[in-house]
């Protein structure tokens, strides 16, 4: 191989590792990069700056098409896809984003139809959400969290979810899988408007 030959190879090899490392400014699932300059609110104020009770937070959250389908496909799983986080006009991406919860947060959530194994596609209207900041590597924090979760209570519509007359066994189970702290238990209902009473219905 002649000299100009092997400069020839060493010039093709950069080029190939440089357009390997390349990303656009997009990472591989096509969520936008977003390097941070260091004035961002979120990198020099406190978590109080969003629990703020005076203020109700609005935190957008975006996700591709296609990240979004997949983790409605199946919530349980847990498995986080790439997304972007906007409060407060500055936006953070790339971030973990992913449903989560236990056996009673999915309880009416997913299509399947055991809810002690909780299954199948997205069915709620709002399920509970982890953020993922430290994702990868892109980004440290965020307003001094590395991960934030939004949780979803079966109460969204002000409604609440009562087990009526079960058996000893249900019982037992739902002490034992601590679900009895989700659902509200009554025992010895006769007719609906007993139970209207037990739960001073309409007072």
């Amino acid at each position: 191989m002649t000299e100009i030959n092997k400069i020839m190879h060493l010039i093709l090899f950069i080029f190939l590792i440089y357009s390997c490392n390349k990303n656009d400014g997009y990472t591989s699932s096509g969520v936008q990069i977003i390097e941070a300059n260091g004035d961002e609110n979120y990198l020099n104020q406190p978590s109080d700056s969003i629990f703020n009770q005076d203020k109700l937070p609005i935190l957008e959250i975006n996700l591709p098409d296609g990240a979004l389908a997949y983790i409605n496909s199946d919530p349980v799983a847990e498995e986080y896809v790439e997304g972007s986080l906007t409060y407060n006009g500055e936006t953070i991406s790339p971030i973990g984003i992913r449903y989560k919860g236990s056996v009673g947060a999915f309880v009416g959530g997913v299509s399947g139809r055991d809810w002690t194994n909780p299954s199948g596609h997205k069915t709620a209207t709002k399920l509970s959400m982890k953020f993922k900041i430290d994702w990868k590597g892109y980004n440290s924090t965020f307003y001094n969290l590395k991960t934030l979760q939004l949780l979803s209570l079966t109460r969204n519509n002000g409604g609440d979810i009562y087990l009526c007359n079960i058996n000893s066994n249900v019982d037992t189970l739902l002490i034992t899988t601590k679900l009895n702290t989700i659902f509200k238990i009554k025992k010895n209902i006769k007719n609906l408007e007993d139970f209207k009473k037990q739960i001073n219905y309409g007072s």
